[in-house]
């Protein structure tokens, strides 16, 4: 009794043309499955759980997952102010972690972040102008506070009553000099 092997390439082998086509396809569709499957997670996991407004052009995004608030302007290059808002919708402000406030804010009115007992880290914007009085009153947790400049160091004005903020504010990037100092 002989067993007689035979050794083909699957891809050229004539007597089944439509199931190789048939198995591209199916590998095809599985890989488009796993890709649309990881993309729907990575949105998923990035999107805010609550939204708001603040106003003209500006955004706040909370993402209860990291404790995150995030304040974002439509249009960077203008000078906006924000005040605090009548209500910060389902979010409970004592429980806010983070704060990064995007580029284009330049004022934070009086008060902003009353009731932020938690906050301990916050990314302000190198073009920030002005923090108005007691805006971090009461953030007695808040040991991170970054202020990115760009090239040149801007004046930042900080209100009276903002212990926290001036106890730990950091200035990363820019030209500090010796001309940096609190008054």
């Amino acid at each position: 009794y002989i067993v007689k092997k035979q050794f083909y390439n699957k891809q050229a082998r004539p007597d089944r043309p439509a199931e190789r086509g048939n198995t591209m396809k199916k590998k095809l569709l599985t890989l488009l499955v796993l890709c649309l499957a990881a993309a729907l997670l990575l949105v998923t996991g990035a999107a805010a759980d609550d939204t708001g407004s603040l106003g003209d052009g500006v955004s706040w995004y909370y993402y209860s997952n990291s404790n995150r608030l995030t304040i974002s302007a439509e249009d960077p290059n203008e000078a906006i102010s924000i005040t605090k808002p009548e209500s910060w919708g389902s979010v409970t402000v004592s429980e806010v972690r983070e704060v990064v406030i995007d580029y284009g804010i330049t004022e934070i009115g009086p008060d902003f972040f009353e009731g932020f007992t938690s906050l301990e880290r916050i990314q302000l914007p190198g073009n920030l102008l002005t923090v108005g009085d007691r805006a971090f009153s009461g953030c007695e947790k808040l040991e991170s506070v970054n202020y990115s400049t760009s090239e040149t160091m801007n004046w930042l004005e900080i209100g009276s009553d903002n212990g926290p903020l001036e106890d730990c504010i950091r200035i990363t990037g820019g030209l500090c000099g010796d001309d940096a100092y609190w008054e």
